[in-house]
């Protein structure tokens, strides 16, 4: 009897670590996802702020 309780503990406590290997491994793809996601809207945004002092630098230029 106490070899089948041992068994099952040991099968809830590998459930329970696979699932939270699982949990894990979602939360590092979402932070992923994240971190993707505002790199290219950072690299939009750098060059947004190009164009823009490209712009500026062309129309200072052209009233000299």
């Amino acid at each position: 009897m106490k070899l089948m309780r041992n068994k099952t503990f040991s099968a809830i406590l590998k459930d329970t670590a696979n699932r939270q290997h699982l949990i894990d491994c979602q939360q590092a793809e979402a932070a992923q996802a994240e971190f993707n996601r505002r790199r290219e809207l950072d690299a939009a945004e750098i060059k947004k702020l190009l164009a823009d002092n490209h712009s500026l630098r062309t129309q200072i230029g052209s009233k000299r």
